[in-house]
């Protein structure tokens, strides 16, 4: 998966039209998201072994950014341009979910843009040294991650 993290003093949308048949059914209205770190989301394929480690390990580098800036007000954007080898759209979609519904229980407040749309954005970066960031997650980095906690756990 890769992820660009805005942080941004607004980001507004709005949905014109669906890109895929399989898109959201959602109400085609403006959206304005004031003081919030945006999340440029695109799962790849080599995300669909591993798609819930995918989702966690994107909820953690979220979280980390999140708590430099602090902020809690995020924005789940999917935005399949971020990769030259996009999942499958349901694969992209269940973690952008899973990502959403983590956050949540973690007490942030979440916006997802809805998927599988061609939208009309504007978007204002604070344009502070971590106000652009960029992230590739991947089934490695996800390994590493079990790899650690399965050691902490036996020390």
């Amino acid at each position: 998966m890769r992820i660009a993290l805005v942080h941004s003093d607004f980001i507004e949308y709005e949905p014109k039209k669906k890109a895929l048949k399989s898109a959201e059914e959602i109400k085609k209205e403006l959206k304005r998201i004031e003081d919030c770190l945006v999340i440029l989301t695109s799962v790849e394929k080599g995300d669909e072994t591993d798609f819930e480690g995918i989702a966690d390990q994107g909820v953690a580098e979220i979280e980390a950014v999140a708590e430099q800036l602090g902020t809690k007000n995020i924005v789940l954007y999917p935005w399949v341009h971020l990769s030259d080898d996009p999942s499958r759209p349901d694969v992209g979609l269940r973690v952008i979910k899973a990502m959403e519904k983590t956050l949540l229980s973690k007490d942030y407040t979440v916006t997802r843009a809805p998927f599988g749309w061609y939208k009309a954005f504007d978007l204002k970066c604070k344009g502070h040294p971590l106000s652009e960031l960029s992230r590739r997650i991947t089934t490695e980095d996800v390994s590493s991650e079990a790899k650690k906690e399965i050691a902490s756990t036996i020390v």
